[in-house]
């Protein structure tokens, strides 16, 4: 017969306990991916991934020789600038939802933008959506945008180098996040990480050892007949616990 204080802090009873935690956490985690998989999201991200000079000129080096012109005139501060817009939602936008018409998904260069030299879609199967240009201003055209499709555009600018801004955005049900440069890992905070995730499991080991009395159920061996024998004399209640009873002929 089992008792209650023999059971508590048993292998049994850690046993139980930890089969129930890993049963909870995976209900969670099988709700979350069934409410997500009933109810996707739209979810779009960009990120300026060049803006640069044409005229580099080297401090002290006096004016450059060359000059750079468009259609309209000669640019005084030429440079290039380009963006990319992914949906990494999971489903597509369509041009429906765009709540503003021609003026819901709209970025702000700060500079005068002179044309917009290129434009592409990956994969090439997808539509790239049209854009009109107002001073600072490029406006996205209403269009559809497949989920995973990216979309390059590239402008000729003329102005100083400043940070391109998202101006507006008014697509029904889709954020748009702009994509931060990630952070360079320095070997100083690797270490730190792996120093503390070492901590951890040592911590956890602790704690799990600590519990169980020092003996670590799981892997412990049987206990030998001369070991009975033994604990039969000196140690009467942990024989009666962890030896097999004896049967008299």
């Amino acid at each position: 017969m089992i008792t209650a204080e023999g059971y508590i802090g048993s292998a049994d009873f850690w046993n139980t306990v930890i089969g129930g935690m890993v049963g909870i956490l995976l209900g969670v985690v099988t709700t979350r991916v069934s409410v997500k998989a009933s109810n996707p999201k739209r979810r779009l991200q960009w990120q300026e991934v060049a803006n640069v000079s044409l005229l580099r000129i080297s401090q002290g080096a006096g004016p450059s020789t060359i000059s750079v012109s468009h259609a309209s005139g000669p640019l005084a501060e030429p440079r290039v600038a380009q963006i990319v817009v992914t949906n990494l939602g999971m489903r597509d936008v369509h041009p429906d939802d765009f709540t503003l018409g021609d003026d819901s998904f709209v970025f702000n260069f700060q500079v005068p933008i002179v044309e917009v030299i290129g434009s592409y879609s990956l994969p090439d199967s997808s539509p790239t959506p049209q854009t009109e240009v107002s001073g600072n201003l490029l406006k996205i055209k209403k269009s559809p945008i497949a989920t995973g499709q990216k979309i390059f555009y590239t402008a000729l600018l003329d102005g100083p180098e400043k940070q391109t801004k998202l101006g507006t955005q008014s697509i029904r049900d889709t954020p748009i996040k702009n994509q931060k440069p990630p952070k360079s890992i320095t070997p100083v905070r690797t270490a730190g990480m792996a120093l503390g995730a070492l901590c951890a499991v040592l911590a956890l080991f602790i704690a799990i050892n600590t519990a169980f009395g020092g003996d670590w159920p799981i892997s412990q061996p049987s206990p030998t007949p001369e070991q009975c024998r033994s604990w039969d004399k000196y140690k009467p209640e942990k024989s009666a616990k962890e030896c097999p009873e004896i049967k008299k002929p």
